[in-house]
């Protein structure tokens, strides 16, 4: 079973009132598998960037652009099964 604990480092609020803000943090997700991996975020937006941070085996990529509820990650064979991944992401505008 997939693990997700969000850590959520702040918001970057632009000058202007434009009226939308650039939220990020840390995702650290555990239980992964060998193959393709559907990790729910629960974001509530969906990420522009994510930084993958695989444990010391490393070997993930991405398996498709994440969405407004999934990212999405393929571990390779004898890859690692947890680690972090870093967020950026646009709310509002």
């Amino acid at each position: 079973m997939i693990t997700v604990q969000n850590r959520y480092d702040g918001m970057i609020q632009p000058a202007a009132p434009l009226g939308w803000r650039l939220p990020f943090g840390t995702l650290t997700v555990s239980g992964l598998v060998e193959g393709p991996n559907t990790i729910p975020h629960g974001l509530g937006f969906k990420p522009i960037r994510l930084n993958l941070r695989p444990g010391a085996e490393g070997l993930w990529g991405e398996t498709a652009s994440p969405d407004e509820l999934n990212i999405y990650i393929t571990v390779g064979a004898g890859g690692a099964l947890a680690g972090r991944l870093d967020y950026e992401g646009v709310v509002g505008g």
